[in-house]
Formats: C-alpha cells, structure tokens, sequence
C-alpha cells in the first residue's frame, strides 16, 4: 500500500516566506509504503501534477498514460513546478520566474534569496530567456493539447 498525504494549499502565516509568490505556493507531498520502502526525506522539487505518474511509477504500472507531470522517482527527469496566480510562474534548478504571458516580470535565486528581494531578470538574461522559452512551450503544449482534444494516452516509453 502507497498513502500519498499533500496539502491543498499553504494556510495564512506570519512568516515573509510564505507570503511572496514562491512560500505560497509551497506545501509537502509525502509518499509512505507500508513496507517501510522509502525511508529517506527528499527534496526533489514536484508539484501536485507530480503525483498520479510517481504512483504509476511507484507501482511499476506497465500501460502507457497521459500526464503532464513527472514521477519524483525518476532522477532522469528535469523537476520543476509550473503555477499561475495573476501571473505565470516557473520554478527550477532553485530559480523562480516570472511571466505575465506577454513578457518576462522577474527573475530569482531561490536558494539565496528566499525572500525576493533581488531581481536578476537584467543581470541573468541568458536564464531567463531559457526559463521563458520553456514557460511558452508549457502554456502552448496544454492550451494545443486541450483546444484540440488531444489529451489522450501516449505511449509509455519503455
């Protein structure tokens, strides 16, 4: 048995980190086996949409499905978080980005400021047009997929 716990989302709080655009969005997903399998605390960064491929991979599930997420247990997978609250949001390799679908609004190392308070959107031009080309193509790939009916199955890679 696999009992994934997760919260819905953060609660009110008093802390400034859980009060900007990053700690809001932030809350814990806990996978527990009853055979006591995974023992470690890991800090893999996923997002809720993570959840249903990490319980299929989990279960070595064998038939091929359609998700947009990734499994937590796959260390070959680029992990990020990808959210929209007013503005589009794009969380990876410790960066947050910021776009409001038109341009790139902000830019920030997470690890060493964890309170936003320097914006690195000028100073780091080369990430953050990667982080907005890969922002674009998030959008383009669900709003394609969802206009066109073609969230269907795709084959697992095997």
């Amino acid at each position: 048995t696999l009992f994934v716990l997760v919260a819905d989302h953060t609660s009110i709080s008093e802390d400034a980190y859980y009060t900007n655009k990053v700690g809001n969005n932030e809350i814990p997903i806990v996978f527990y086996a009853g055979d006591h399998s995974l023992k470690a605390m890991d800090t893999t960064l996923i997002q809720q949409i993570d959840i249903m491929p990490s319980v299929l991979d989990y279960l070595n599930y064998p038939h091929s499905y359609y998700s947009f997420g990734n499994s937590v247990f796959d260390t070959t997978q680029a992990h990020y978080a990808f959210t929209y609250n007013d503005e589009f949001q794009l969380i990876q390799n410790n960066y947050s980005f910021g776009f409001n679908g038109q341009k790139a609004t902000d830019l920030f190392q997470i690890t060493k400021d964890s309170l936003l308070k320097h914006n690195l959107l000028n100073a780091d031009k080369e990430r953050a047009q990667a982080m907005e080309q890969k922002s674009k193509a998030i959008i383009q790939t669900f709003q394609q997929a969802l206009i066109n009916n073609q969230m269907h199955i795709i084959d697992k890679k095997e």
